[in-house]
């Protein structure tokens, strides 16, 4: 029998199947290796996201720390008291400033840190800053709660003591007026250069030399609180012939053409009367601040301001006395008035440089109102409040 001839293909079979088992081997690792790099990326990638999460949520932390420490700032500065340079909140620490903004504004600049977990060692700061004002009262030359009446040839324009002197280029018409109740406009010359805004309505719109506005949303006048600790003492009013001031009622009378000075300071009082020809004047260096939380008479006398700057002579109506006010003789007056509770009346062609604010305000016989709008920058009898869009987030 002849044998079968040797098998080449044979000899090499298990050989190659070696080799196939090998590249399989060799597939596999390389499939675990990317397995491993791929799961060693995304564990990264989840760890360096948790990260990014908890950096995210301590400069969130830092960002509420910081506008927690403007409004402890902005309480305390409403408590009278001066604002805290540091301290805690929650889980950081802020630091912070307050200090006045150059004049002539009256605005404060509160300026805080918010460290997270601490200023020592911060993971996360962030810085805001605000500016704070006490609203003047004195946004408009004349408002009445109850009515505005201007009559016999009234008229209201403005000025900027800042400036200087009310006339020439120092005439402006920003002499708006406003009322809750309504504004009435009659006889003629009668003109507001400004705005006219009334909760009820504005008769004689023709008069009005800018918007008119009826139907306003109302306008809230606060009450003014009186000082505290009564009075003003016998020894701060100057005494002599024809001054009669009781210090236990608060009673102030001025007669027969005599003067009265007052030094710059704050005064209260239950009543002044000025008859006769009488003067009460507002010494230079300051500013001079009447609470009266009675009755004000100059309808014989005259309120003298020489500085010619109204923002020297304040006179406010306090507590909850409603009895009249009134000024007249024709004499020009540099003052504002605040009496949100009393009937406030001009007469006699009286020139009022400043602003008149009370429950109604009547301006008869052709009076004058020159607004001044520098009166809208002295600080208000309001609480601090931020100023809007001044609040601003800027790089620690």
């Amino acid at each position: 029998m002849m044998k079968r001839p040797f098998s080449i293909q044979k000899i090499w079979q298990p050989e190659a199947k070696r080799s196939e088992q090998g590249a399989v081997m060799a597939i596999v690792l390389m499939l675990m290796a990317l397995l491993f790099i791929v799961g060693w990326v995304l564990i990264s990638l989840s760890l360096m996201e948790g990260q990014i999460a908890a950096n995210d949520v301590e400069m969130i932390q830092a960002f509420y720390v910081a506008e927690g420490a403007i409004h402890i700032a902005l309480n305390q500065l409403n408590q009278g008291v001066t604002p805290s340079t540091s301290g805690s909140i929650g889980a950081g620490q802020y630091s912070l400033s307050c200090t006045d903004v150059p004049p002539p504004t009256a605005l404060k600049r509160i300026d805080a840190y918010g460290y997270i977990p601490s200023q020592a060692s911060a993971r996360a700061v962030k810085r805001i800053t605000v500016l704070v004002n006490k609203l003047s009262p004195f946004q408009l030359g004349a408002f009445g709660d109850n009515a505005l009446d201007m009559s016999g040839g009234a008229i209201a324009d403005s000025y900027d003591s800042d400036l200087g002197a009310y006339g020439g280029s120092n005439v402006g018409s920003n002499g708006d007026v406003g009322s809750n109740g309504n504004i009435t406009l009659s006889g003629s010359g009668t003109q507001v250069l400004g705005d006219a805004t009334a909760g009820g309505a504005v008769n004689n719109p023709s008069q009005v030399t800018g918007v008119v506005t009826n139907g306003a949303p109302p306008t809230t006048l606060q009450d003014v609180n009186c000082p505290a600790g009564g009075y003003t003492p016998a020894a701060s009013i100057p005494s002599g012939p024809n001054i009669n001031y009781n210090a236990t009622t608060g009673d102030l009378n001025v007669s027969s053409g005599t003067n009265l000075t007052l030094n710059p300071g704050s005064y209260y009082l239950h009543s002044l009367s000025l008859t006769g020809g009488s003067t009460l004047t507002a010494a230079a260096g300051g500013a001079v601040i009447i609470y009266i939380d009675g009755t004000l008479s100059a309808s014989g006398g005259a309120l003298v301001n020489p500085s010619a700057i109204p923002a020297n002579l304040q006179i406010y109506g306090c507590g909850t006395d409603n009895s009249p006010w009134s000024l007249s003789g024709g004499s020009s007056s540099y003052l504002a008035i605040y009496a949100p509770n009393h009937r406030v009346t001009l007469s006699g062609g009286s020139v009022m440089y400043g602003s008149v604010i009370g429950y109604e305000v009547v301006n008869t016989g052709g009076g004058y109102f020159h607004y001044d709008e520098a009166l809208a920058r002295i600080p208000g009898i309001d609480p601090y409040e931020i100023v809007p869009r001044s609040w601003t987030e800027l790089n620690p």
